[in-house]
């Protein structure tokens, strides 16, 4: 409240409707990644992976549209090597007793540095129009002047809230988190778990680096820095 009345007394025009449409926006790019991140700190750990995520789809999203790709080919390419890459993690870090945070650092580097490879050696072309419009500040949703951004925020915050709450998957989740030993005494195979979680954790930091493609209208090698703490602190 402090820092938006700072900004709505400093800044020209802080407080229109466009700019907190924006600021929304942004928010809700951060709390998708923060979906993902929130179930690994529910498992008492940390995946600081995500940025890399961010950047490694932001950028593959972009060399294979600007390649003429189709978008059903183009995502499932991009999330399918996200969700192996994302799950290797939490399998080596969980059937090898390595820190997850080693482990993401590393997986994070790579991906970042297989972004920054892709970007040098392509000439990146604009992003799908549709795209640019889902993701813009502008854009509406059933006529309605809500960016749908927003709204696809909203839906997967208040089904992540529900499953990890109301459903076997969730409790096996604070289980597998609270005592493994425990959870494996009760038949919850934690590896499994641990796998999953991390796949789904990367699934969403590649959904933002898609939507962040469409935000900015091109793709950035570095997008996804900022999201390097900040999606833990969401949490």
């Amino acid at each position: 409240v402090i820092l938006y009345a700072y900004g709505a007394a400093t800044l020209e025009g802080f407080t229109r409707v466009t700019s907190i449409k924006a600021m929304l926006v942004l928010a809700s790019l951060l709390g998708l990644a923060a979906v993902g991140q929130t179930v690994i700190v529910l498992l008492g750990a940390l995946d600081l992976s995500v940025a890399g995520f961010i950047t490694f789809a932001d950028v593959l999203f972009c060399v294979l549209t600007g390649k003429g790709w189709a978008l059903i080919p183009t995502l499932v390419v991009v999330l399918g090597i996200s969700a192996l890459l994302g799950g290797a993690s939490g399998y080596i870090s969980r059937r090898l007793g390595f820190q997850p945070i080693v482990i993401t650092i590393a997986m994070g580097l790579i991906v970042t540095g297989i972004a920054q490879i892709e970007a040098s050696n392509f000439t990146i072309g604009s992003v799908p129009a549709w795209l640019q419009r889902f993701s813009s500040a502008t854009g509406t949703t059933l006529g309605i002047g809500i960016p749908p951004v927003i709204v696809m925020w909203v839906i997967v915050a208040v089904a992540a809230g529900l499953i990890l709450a109301r459903t076997r998957l969730g409790r096996r989740i604070y289980q597998t988190g609270s005592n493994p030993v425990a959870a494996e005494l009760a038949l919850v195979n934690t590896r499994r778990v641990w796998t999953w979680a991390f796949a789904f954790s990367a699934v969403c930091a590649a959904i933002v680096g898609v939507l962040l493609a469409g935000f900015s209208g091109s793709a950035d090698a570095t997008v996804g820095t900022q999201y390097l703490f900040t999606s833990v602190a969401a949490v």
